[in-house]
């Protein structure tokens, strides 16, 4: 998914929960952060392991509550797991990695009648090794205008009660 769709639905989920939109702002670029990985050769894998980040985020959360910023440290990790789990409907990612090493992908589908609308797929042919280590770019454009035109409709409830305010 492009990078704007990635901080548009974090920035969203921080003004709907009463984040501060100042915060929000900041807070949002953290769902950015996992795409960082394409600069070390390797992505959708490390960083982008929903299992890694909760492990290693679980105890920054536990000190920013005792340092008064619990609910800043939980929203940046709901946000920071919002860019793999996203992505996961739209490629193969390494969700569960290192335990579960194989990528997976989210396909949904509404039906009115038929099968689950929800299917988990992991194929170890889903990408390549290849691909993964060694990727020349990042699977989507940072910004399209579809998805400028979504942002903007994600967003225009928060943007009018600013404007009004």
């Amino acid at each position: 998914m492009e990078a704007l769709l990635h901080f548009t639905i974090a920035l969203a989920a921080s003004l709907g929960v009463g984040i501060e939109p100042e915060v929000a702002l900041v807070l949002s670029t953290i769902a950015l952060l996992p795409d960082i990985d394409v600069f070390f050769g390797v992505h959708r894998m490390y960083t982008h392991s929903a299992l890694l980040m909760i492990i290693l985020g679980t105890p920054i959360v536990i000190i920013l509550h005792f340092l008064g910023l619990g609910r800043v440290g939980l929203m940046a990790l709901t946000l920071a797991l919002s860019h793999p789990i996203i992505d996961s409907f739209g490629g193969y990612t390494f969700l569960l990695w290192p335990v579960y090493r194989r990528p997976m992908r989210f396909d949904f589908s509404l039906k009115l009648i038929g099968r689950s609308p929800l299917k988990i797929s992991s194929e170890s042919s889903g990408r390549t090794k290849g691909e993964i280590q060694n990727p020349d770019h990042l699977e989507g454009p940072l910004v399209t205008g579809r998805g400028v035109i979504i942002s903007i409709v994600i967003l225009f409830p928060f943007i009018i009660e600013i404007l009004v305010i």
